[in-house]
């Protein structure tokens, strides 16, 4: 898959060896660099060294979008699996996020023709 740089500034690329990580479905709530980078500093604080669970939506080159990105927690005896945390979820409380349904779909038309994405996808954002 090529790498398509979806993104007017190049401030956001990893450095390289890096994979940069970006979660689906919400923008940023004042759409200023503040809240980006408070976002940035409460997930790394709630989160740094953490295991994550996501399930990758779509991947250009080093940048992989996830939708969700959870914290598990298996509850003891009755095996049971929760989501302990949601990176969406917490950031759309905490203020640092709002929702944004339409962000795959966004995304996928700013890439059309660019990148083959699979027709099945396309249909499960709409």
């Amino acid at each position: 898959m090529p790498d398509v740089d979806v993104h007017p500034s190049t401030d956001w690329l990893p450095n390289e060896g890096e994979i940069k990580v970006l979660v689906t479905h919400v923008i940023d709530a004042s759409h200023y660099f503040v809240r980006v980078l408070g976002a940035s500093v409460f997930v790394h604080t709630e989160l740094h060294g953490r295991e994550m669970e996501g399930k990758i939506v779509l991947r250009l080159g080093h940048r992989l979008w996830l939708d969700p990105l959870v914290m598990r927690l298996k509850l003891g005896e009755t095996r049971t699996i929760i989501n302990k945390f949601s990176v969406h979820t917490e950031l759309i409380r905490n203020g640092l996020a709002d929702e944004n349904p339409s962000h795959l779909e966004r995304l996928f038309k700013m890439i059309q023709g660019k990148v083959h994405i699979p027709r099945a996808l396309m249909i499960k954002t709409k």
